[in-house]
């Protein structure tokens, strides 16, 4: 089999892109303390001095986002046909199955729409119940088989953080407040059925007073996960 040729744009992306990723995860850090530091309040002068680092950090952070963006689909057009062909129709398959199952392509498919909220806002429920409302019911999906899942458009993977913050519930990074959309891909009326059973998820969780509607669907689009997990200890097993 010839080897594919790689092009002098894809020797410098491959160091080009990871080296932008990191630059963008120290300024995603430095911005984070600095909301941090802001939020905690202090003297004028300090005030004045990390809210204009705040506005310039926020800016490089758009703009290496913006930069990331650009060479990722500037990598993914330098893929010629050469290079796919290079790969046997195994390989491609194999490609295909593991960007799916690890969350890094769109997918599409028959599935359940859930639609879940608090009743009122005179109706005070903790939110930390709600969040572990959230928890098991991503859980409650992932046993009845479903394939894919989004929380307000975040697509779940096994790097996927729920957790609470605050007032509010952080999904991949991203703040969150009710109502939440979960979109789950799957055979529609098992996923449906799994959560309608008698004292299952949807009784229990009208019962502690959510408001839980479900809609089955021939077609639901779940986006890709946005990034690329790094792994800085795990290493394959040989």
């Amino acid at each position: 089999m010839k080897r594919p040729t790689i092009t002098k744009f894809q020797k410098h992306a491959l160091w080009i892109v990871p080296v932008c990723i990191l630059l963008g995860l120290l300024i995603a850090m430095q911005y984070k303390q600095f909301q941090s530091e802001l939020q905690q309040g202090g003297t004028s002068a300090n005030y004045n001095t990390l809210s204009r680092q705040y506005n310039e950090l926020k800016v490089q952070k758009e703009i290496l986002e913006s930069d990331i963006e650009q060479l990722e689909k500037q990598l993914n057009q330098s893929l010629s046909e050469a290079d796919l062909e290079a790969l046997t129709p195994e390989l491609r398959e194999d490609l295909q199955y593991y960007m799916m199952a690890g969350g890094f392509t769109d997918v599409n498919g028959q599935g359940i729409t859930i639609q879940f909220d608090l009743p009122d806002l005179d109706n005070v429920i903790n939110l930390d119940h709600f969040y572990q409302e959230l928890v098991l019911l991503t859980n409650e999906l992932h046993a009845a088989g479903a394939e894919a899942i989004s929380i307000n458009n975040e697509r779940i993977i096994a790097n996927s953080e729920i957790r609470l913050a605050g007032s509010a519930i952080m999904i991949n990074g991203q703040s969150h407040r009710a109502p939440f959309e979960i979109k789950a891909i799957g055979d529609k009326d098992t996923l449906e059925g799994a959560l309608s059973m008698r004292f299952g998820f949807i009784e229990n969780a009208r019962n502690n007073g959510y408001f839980i509607e479900v809609r089955k669907a021939d077609l639901i689009e779940i986006p890709k996960y946005p990034t690329k997990p790094f792994f800085r200890h795990a290493e394959t097993a040989k």
